[in-house]
Formats: structure tokens, C-alpha cells, sequence
């Protein structure tokens, strides 16, 4: 499958996570960086609230890492006002706050297949894409969705938005805790997004 840059902006940042139920707090994070002519980049972690040595990081830990992987990216996700909010919300207690361009591929399904499921499980196995319950395999879906649903360059700009503030990030100067458990190699992350290097 290859992404047809024709019709997406880029650099592309697909983010996938899970937050406790009722609640913002994230328990994991995915992060799949795809641009023209350069390999995939990618975070893949859980997220506690207090990390511990050995442990997952806290989120604290990921900011630099997960700002160096939407910097001047449209932010991709099915479902981006939720992404959004639930980032928002964990930056907010590091006393920054989250706004960032985005690409909402549910808002693009439902445009270009109207009446039909928008939802990414249903959505991905009409589309015969693999899509697990993990963050990762979430992200990794989101992509190939994104891949095979935007053929119109117009309702691709429609589904863009702009914000009216840059995210406000807080002072963390360096990841103290690398990502855990870190499942996936550069050369993994390729073959999950289905994307051949060469065409990044």
C-alpha cells in the first residue's frame, strides 16, 4: 500500500491512545511520523501516572519525544477532537495546553462513504486492514485508512483544521524514562503502516 502524497499535506503524525475509562488520563500512546522521501518514526508506549524504575514512563517523560514527533505535522487521528482533548488534558497538568492542526479520518469516512460505519474496527475490516485493540495497532490501521480513503483532495482539505493557538508546551528538557516496553524496530513499524520506506 503506498499513501498517495498527492492528495495528503505533510509531514503526517498518526496518533492512537487509550485513556483510563471516565477519565482523560492516558495508559498508552502511539505516535507513527510518515513524511515523503524519509523513514517512518514512531513512539509506542504505556503511560502510568507515577513511574517506577524498570516501569512505563509517566507522560512527562514522552513530551519531548512526542513533541519532536508532531513538530510541523498535521496531528491524524480517527477521531481527533477526542486525541486532542485527552492531550490537552495531561499537558494542562504539566501547566501547558494542547492546539495543534489536525486530520480527523473518521470525519473523512463518513464524507466519502456516506450511511456506512465510521467506526475504525468496522471501518478497517470493510477496508480489509488489520486493526487490533493496542494503541499501536490503532495508529497502524488510522494510517492505511487515511491511505486508501483520501482519493479527493478537496474532501481531504475539509476534513483539515486549523487552530487558533499553537500548543503551549511545558518546560521538560529531556525524557528521563525511555518508552516501554519498546516493541517495535523502524524496519517493524514500515511493515505495520504498510508503507515502503522509499515512498515515505
Amino acid at each position: 500500500m503506498k499513501m498517495n502524497w498527492l492528495n495528503l499535506p505533510s509531514p503526517l503524525a498518526i496518533v492512537a491512545l487509550k485513556t483510563n475509562r471516565g477519565e482523560p488520563t492516558l495508559t498508552e500512546l502511539a505516535v507513527l511520523r510518515l513524511e515523503p522521501d524519509r523513514p517512518p518514526t514512531f513512539l509506542d508506549s504505556r503511560v502510568v501516572r507515577t513511574c517506577t524504575p524498570g516501569g512505563p514512563p509517566a507522560f512527562v517523560h514522552l513530551v519531548p519525544r512526542l513533541r519532536e514527533l508532531l513538530r510541523g505535522a498535521i496531528l491524524v487521528a480517527h477521531g481527533t477532537a477526542e486525541v486532542s482533548n485527552a492531550l490537552d488534558a495531561e499537558l494542562w497538568e504539566l501547566g501547558g495546553g494542547f492546539s495543534h492542526a489536525t486530520l480527523c479520518t473518521r470525519r473523512l469516512a463518513r464524507r466519502t462513504r456516506p450511511g456506512r460505519s465510521s467506526q475504525l474496527p468496522r471501518l478497517a475490516r470493510e477496508l480489509g486492514i488489520p486493526c487490533g485493540a493496542s494503541s499501536w495497532s490503532k495508529a497502524s490501521a488510522t494510517a492505511q485508512v487515511l491511505s486508501v480513503l483520501a482519493t479527493d483532495p478537496e474532501l481531504v482539505r475539509g476534513c483539515l483544521h486549523t487552530p487558533r493557538r499553537p500548543t503551549a508546551w511545558p518546560r521538560v528538557f529531556a525524557s528521563l524514562v525511555a518508552p516501554w516496553p519498546a516493541r517495535l524496530s523502524v524496519v517493524q513499524a514500515e511493515a505495520s503502516a504498510q508503507v515502503p520506506a522509499p515512498l515515505l
